[in-house]
């Protein structure tokens, strides 16, 4: 496998130029790009990591930006679309499907971007990097080389992670325990958390472990099988859905629901080659494949199970959180409807 590790800084990076102002690191995942006539579309999952009041400072921030056209934030993590001009070069739009990231991307508090990336063609790697420095990005090659993987993936589930197993992976990351030439060793980390090297390495060890479990979304061998089971679990639902409203139980028919729908979506990314475990992933693969014309759900469908703008207030989501979380115990029977009438699970199947 050829590895190449680079160093990379560009001044209208959205992420680079707020980590550089605030003070604070992200560890990120770039997901799938999409193009219009005018425009191109960049999905985002970065987990920040600095003083809470720095990372609060950069999410208002980037809340005012106008190229975010979509953003949902849990606690110091953030999923987020960018859409940028197709005149406007950013180092992604470069990037080759022969391409794959080993390591997610680190921004550090100067705006400088460490990438780790592998192809099984060397020249692929080669052409991406003479493409970025065609664009006169700020670039280092740090290696370029033929190695077997040794594969550390782990910062888009920091949420789930506990205090001390994040705390020793922020320690790590913020001492360069992961760059190339390493900077430090576990036994200063160590020291600097206050704990016994043993303790330290056993929290870093299950960190970088629980990070190999993904939370997101991943690209698979599509499996026509498994696609043909989510369908079977949403009809699951459906008949769910009736037995809870003969029983006067329609409260919980808002969930129900919400998960044949939500079945049929993980379906249609099964048919596609996409594993995914986490909603907003989910949602906004729907929104680029039906973009790429790939599938024939019209975006105003989708705005009905799940939007990306934040100011949408119905959505079969907010409707199942609203009766899940809430005390109500009966379901409007025109929403019971109105979802009714969305969840063509048939149409669905047809479309994975």
């Amino acid at each position: 496998m050829w590895v190449a590790k680079l160093r990379i800084k560009h001044d209208d990076c959205v992420v680079g130029r707020r980590c550089r102002r605030f003070n604070v690191v992200s560890i990120g995942v770039p997901f799938n790009s999409y193009k219009t006539d005018t425009h191109e579309y960049f999905s985002h999952f970065e987990t920040l990591i600095g003083e809470d009041k720095d990372i609060q400072k950069f999410i208002e921030d980037l809340k005012g930006d106008p190229s975010i056209k979509g953003l949902e934030v849990e606690g110091n993590s953030l999923f987020f679309l960018v859409e940028l001009p197709l005149e406007q070069k950013i180092p992604t739009t470069h990037y080759n499907p022969k391409i794959f990231f080993i390591k997610p991307v680190l921004v550090d508090t100067k705006g400088y971007e460490s990438w780790e990336i592998g192809s099984w063609d060397e020249q692929i790697l080669r052409d991406f990097i003479v493409n970025l420095q065609k664009e006169h990005f700020d670039i280092k090659i740090l290696k370029i080389q033929n190695e077997k993987l040794n594969n550390i993936y782990f910062p888009q589930v920091m949420p789930f992670l506990t205090k001390s197993q994040k705390r020793a992976l922020e320690i790590a990351v913020q001492n360069g325990y992961y760059d190339f030439p390493r900077n430090s060793e576990l036994e200063q980390l160590a020291k600097q958390a206050g704990i016994s090297l043993s303790t330290f390495r056993e929290h870093l060890r299950k960190a970088e472990k629980e990070g190999k479990e993904h939370r997101g979304l991943v690209k698979v061998a599509p499996d026509r099988n498994l696609a043909e089971s989510h369908i079977v679990k949403a009809m699951h639902y459906l008949d769910a859905t009736e037995h809870n409203k003969k029983g006067g139980f329609t409260d919980i028919c808002a969930s129900t629901l919400f998960y044949a729908i939500y079945q049929s979506l993980l379906a249609i990314a099964q048919r596609f080659g996409y594993e995914s475990r986490n909603q907003e992933c989910t949602f906004t693969l729907m929104y680029v494949l039906a973009e790429e014309g790939k599938i024939s759900l019209e975006r105003a469908e989708l705005e009905k199970v799940a939007s990306l703008r934040p100011e949408n207030k119905e959505t079969s989501v907010k409707i199942r959180e609203r009766m899940q979380y809430g005390t109500e115990l009966e379901l409007n029977v025109n929403t019971l409807s109105w979802l009714e009438a969305h969840c063509e699970t048939k149409e669905l199947a047809k479309l994975a």
